[in-house]
């Protein structure tokens, strides 16, 4: 679940022996997408996504910084 004073969440993605690892927060972004949070609609690029949090209805955007990883 997302705290009411969470406003910004930011994984971050490493390079390890050619290998990219996710962090925590990652893996709980990635929980949330899957289990939380609803998908409201996404950019025809697919860099961009915007979901809705079903407890308190505050929207959320899924935004790869790190496009160079991908």
């Amino acid at each position: 679940m997302l705290g009411p004073d969470e406003t910004e969440l930011q994984g971050q993605w490493t390079k390890v022996e050619g290998k990219i690892i996710a962090d925590s927060v990652c893996d709980r972004i990635a929980a949330l997408v899957s289990d939380h949070l609803i998908g409201i609609g996404e950019r025809r690029s697919g860099w961009k996504t915007l979901f809705q949090d079903p407890v308190d209805g505050r929207f959320w955007e899924r935004v790869h910084s790190q496009s160079e990883l991908h």
